[in-house]
């Protein structure tokens, strides 16, 4: 399937793009393999990096986690004392950020 096409079936709102957006930054093996994460991988965080409240963010984290998007994961974080949710993109989250990267960088400027 075309991957534009393919994105475009996904209709991914606003936030749930900026999710993606932001998650992409953290998203490798590297990070998968780890035992233990950054806080910026967990909802408190992630809300925070977005201006959106946890109540909200945790609606589209589920949502992107039951389309596919993204994989939770209970790990340690680094400088805490126990266990959290961390959230990272999944394969075809991965495509979803090439794609959305691609789109933004091919927009217009407005001068």
């Amino acid at each position: 399937m075309d991957d534009v096409f393919e994105c475009n079936s996904w209709k991914l709102e606003s936030k749930t793009s900026e999710v993606i957006l932001y998650l992409a930054q953290y998203n490798s093996e590297h990070y998968r393999q780890k035992w233990d994460l950054p806080a910026e991988l967990t909802q408190p965080k992630i809300a925070e990096a977005l201006g959106v409240v946890r109540s909200n963010i945790s609606r589209y984290l589920s949502d992107l986690e039951d389309r596919g998007f993204i994989e939770r994961h209970i790990k340690h974080i680094l400088y805490e004392s126990r266990k959290r949710s961390t959230y990272l993109l999944s394969p075809k989250g991965m495509r979803a950020y090439h794609i959305l990267k691609a789109r933004k960088n091919a927009l217009p400027t407005v001068q």
